[in-house]
Formats: C-alpha cells, sequence, structure tokens
C-alpha cells in the first residue's frame, strides 16, 4: 500500500479488503464487475481511470479526495495504479523521470519484499511518466512523509514545513502507543511469571485476580481499553480503535504509566542478562521525552529540531516511525535520501522535493 495524500491510499487491485478503510474506489477493470464489490464501503467503481472520473478532471477528483475526512483506499489494477500515482507526483513534486524511476525503483524493492511482487505494474509505472499530464492542485493537502522529508533535507525551513510538524507530532504519539502496547503485550505473555508479578508490585495472583497487581492500575481509565476494540491481530497496534489513546489521560496518568513500562522492560532484561550497560539498557527501555506534548499538540520549534536531528543522524535505523506504518511507507527510499543527504548532494535531493 502507497500512501498518496491526507487519508489517501492506493494498493494493488488484487488486495482488495473492503474493510481496511471506510471509503473504498475500484479502478479496475478485472474487479469492478465482481458482485463482492456490491459493499457500502465502495464509493466509486470504474473499469478504467474515464470511468472514475465521470465529468471530472484529476485536478478536481485530487481535491474531493483531499476533502474527505476518513480514510480512503483506492484498489486499482496495473494501468490504474500507474496513472494516478504518475499523475500526482509529476503534480506534486519536483522529480524528473529520472529521479521518478529511481522512486519507482525503491516501491518496486518494497513490493517485492512485502511479497507483493508485480514486475507488470513497475513496467506500467515508469511508462506512466511520459505519458501524464501535471495537474494545478490548489487544495491544501497533507503530503506523505517521503516527500517532506525530502523537502526537510534540502531545506529544514521549507515552505510545508508545519506540514512535517503536525506529522512527526502524530508519529511520535503513536511511536509512544506503540512502545507502552508493546510492553503491555509482553505482561499478558508472561503474566503468571514470578518476576513479572514482582515486577509489577505483587506476587501470587492468578489469571483471576491479576488486576489486583498493584502497578496494573496504570492500565486502566478513560485512556485504555481491554475491550473488542478492532480486529485481533491489531489488538497492540496503536491508532484508530486501539486500546491506548494517550490523548486522554492526564499529564500525571501518563508519567505513572510510562514508569511501568520501563519498569517492566527494565525488569525482562536484567532476568536475561544482567551484565548489560546502563547506557544500553536506558535505550532498550524507551524513552518517552515528548510525551505529553504529543498526546494531544504539536511538537515545539525546539523538540521538532531536536527529534529531526536524531532522525537525519545518519545512523542506519531511522527513528519514530511506529511500526504499523511502515506498510505505508517507502522505507527504503528514505535510506536513499540519508544518502543523499551524507552526501550533500543537493541537486539530487532537491529532484524529490514538494512544488
Amino acid at each position: 500500500m502507497l500512501h498518496l495524500f491526507n487519508n489517501v491510499f492506493i494498493e494493488q487491485d488484487k488486495f482488495i479488503n473492503l474493510i481496511e478503510a471506510p471509503d473504498i474506489v475500484i479502478a479496475s477493470a478485472e474487479y469492478k464487475t465482481d458482485p463482492i464489490n456490491a459493499s457500502d464501503n465502495v464509493s466509486n467503481a470504474g473499469l478504467d481511470m474515464s470511468e472514475i472520473l465521470g465529468d471530472s478532471t484529476y485536478a478536481q477528483w485530487f481535491a474531493d479526495l483531499i476533502a474527505k475526512t476518513t480514510k480512503v483506499v483506492i484498489y486499482a489494477d496495473n494501468s490504474c495504479f500507474a496513472e494516478i500515482v504518475g499523475t500526482w507526483l509529476k503534480s506534486t513534486t519536483n522529480m524528473d523521470n529520472s529521479s521518478y524511476n529511481m522512486f519507482i525503483d525503491c516501491y518496486d524493492y518494497k513490493i517485492k519484499t512485502e511479497s507483493k511482487q508485480n514486475d507488470a505494474l513497475t513496467t506500467a509505472l515508469k511508462s506512466a511518466w511520459s505519458s501524464v499530464s501535471a495537474v494545478n492542485v490548489s487544495a491544501d493537502f497533507k503530503p506523505s512523509f517521503e516527500f517532506l522529508m525530502a523537502s526537510h533535507l534540502h531545506d529544514a525551513n521549507f515552505a510545508k514545513k508545519e506540514k512535517l510538524v503536525s506529522i512527526m507530532s502524530s508519529f511520535l504519539k503513536r511511536y509512544y502507543e506503540e512502545q507502552i502496547l508493546e510492553a503491555r503485550k509482553k505482561i499478558d505473555h508472561y503474566i503468571l511469571n514470578d518476576n513479572m508479578q514482582t515486577a509489577l508490585g505483587g506476587s501470587d495472583k492468578t489469571l483471576g485476580n491479576i488486576n489486583a497487581l498493584p502497578k496494573m492500575s496504570v492500565f486502566s481509565g478513560s485512556y485504555w481499553n481491554d475491550g473488542q476494540t478492532t480486529v485481533p491481530s491489531k489488538s497492540y497496534q496503536p491508532g484508530a480503535n486501539s486500546k491506548i489513546d494517550i490523548s486522554k489521560a492526564t499529564t500525571e496518568q501518563l508519567s505513572a504509566l510510562v514508569a511501568v513500562v520501563k519498569e517492566v522492560n527494565l525488569a525482562i532484561i536484567n532476568d536475561a542478562e544482567s551484565n548489560i550497560a546502563d547506557s544500553v539498557k536506558e535505550d532498550a527501555i524507551g524513552a518517552f521525552d515528548y510525551i505529553d506534548t504529543v498526546k494531544s499538540g504539536n511538537l515545539s520549534n525546539e523538540q521538532y529540531s531536536t527529534v529531526m536531528g536524531a532522525m537525519t543522524s545518519g545512523s542506519i535505523d531511522i527513528k519514530y516511525i511506529p511500526a504499523e506504518l511502515e506498510e505505508t511507507i517507502v522505507t527504503v527510499f528514505l535510506s536513499h535520501l540519508s544518502k543523499l543527504n551524507n552526501t550533500s548532494d543537493t541537486s539530487a535531493l532537491q529532484k524529490f522535493t514538494l512544488k
């Protein structure tokens, strides 16, 4: 799946999932007439882009999608997929044919490693550049993270900087929630272990009374929901309908929650290997420096600068991207941007910036 803008994503038509989003668009000669697509979630379906657009233009269609407030997934066959992506990127970035092909190579690598290889799609995407035309996208939109990063690396004070501040704030919120949920997952896996119960402030509890462990109280309140909130496979993932929403917690509640998460992580580390340097332990148990800021707002300018500095430090790992969002981000392309940045290749970076 590829993120285009705002809450709009595009995926190959053979991976149609009608519960992936409340708003589905099907641009596919093969799947348009499939009976399964007679669903309330399907807002638009067509054999090709002329049917999808109808009397509209690409510029108006993009504007209409930008205006939507719910998640939209476009499931498209190779031809429609290539036309949509090529038109959008030609309209909103400074890429030329060569740099566009580099981005498509990165996307091709991504889908291959995700077992979604489609050589015909890659060929269609590369061919599309010469056949599509740029359109005027006048509506205010939230760009993809990849091209915001390219713009930041080229010029830290680029025109759409506030979009990246907002995205990084939301990334950090989800990243922190992900760390908390991962700790809770470990608790749920090992709750009958004596050392885990000790870390939670008690002992000798059974499955019937584990919430009597003193420190389990942090997993309760308006910010925590152990009920059936999402599909089971995503029960320990942040995002919509998650077990946790830190924006609903007070500063005091967050402080107590983070303290328990760190204690649990430290207990697991010490249980596995006691001779680990304190600095390594500190990194492993998790840092939540800006959790009180991003729980319901944006990073300050100083915090943003620190976070972006950590992200672009040249290390292999690109920090703060929530694992469950990596499906929609071409992460290998980020490593290409990092390489261009580390070698000060500003002319190549400029090609990937936003218009």
